[in-house]
């Protein structure tokens, strides 16, 4: 969050910035909003959760690191479950290459933050700006019942995407703009 905030401040806007994370980002965007909403004009949180779904397998194995564990085979694989059967194939296969790219342990260090999130998680109290909570039905690390639950701690809105994965906007973005675009309009008239 400091390098958010930082960024935000070096940029000198002339108004306050719309935040939208997506996975560890959209948890990192469920903090943000609940410690430091009011630098924000409105916080969009796609597929967080403020402490992981604690019936998924974890992130953070220690054979996710081994040596003689080809991490970009796994990821893309691990990952592919993750994704809507209904998303574009073409898509899809971006998203498996993309995580097959990242060098070792980077994978596995985004899955340390998930202890951060379950020990700030519970102190957040309502944000003070817009926040807009999305989950996709295929999403089983970051569950609608997870968001949702998020969004009524924080006092947001909470938007269930029908048939969508956990990558919604890489996955099948046309599908994902039927989501994004009200609110974003929404935010602009308020």
């Amino acid at each position: 969050m400091g390098i958010i905030r930082a960024f935000v401040a070096a940029m000198e806007l002339p108004a306050k910035p719309v935040l939208v994370g997506c996975s560890m980002g959209g948890s990192v965007s469920l903090v943000t909003a609940g410690l430091y909403g009011d630098e924000f004009r409105a916080i969009c949180a796609l597929e967080g959760t403020l402490g992981g779904n604690p019936h998924a397998p974890s992130r953070r194995g220690v054979w996710t690191r081994h040596l003689e564990v080809d991490h970009s085979m796994f990821l893309s694989t691990w990952v592919a479950g993750l994704m809507s059967p209904e998303s574009p194939q073409d898509l899809q296969d971006d998203v498996l290459w993309e995580y097959g790219q990242s060098g070792p342990g980077v994978y596995n260090g985004d899955g340390a933050m998930v202890a951060s999130l379950q020990a700030v998680g519970p102190t957040l109290t309502a944000t003070r700006c817009p926040l807009y909570v999305f989950s996709g039905d295929y999403d089983y690390s970051a569950t609608p019942a997870l968001s949702r639950a998020a969004a009524e701690q924080l006092g947001g809105e909470f938007i269930q995407m029908v048939l969508k994965g956990h990558f919604p906007m890489a996955e099948d973005p046309v599908g994902f703009k039927q989501y994004l675009m009200p609110v974003l309009q929404k935010i602009k008239q308020a």
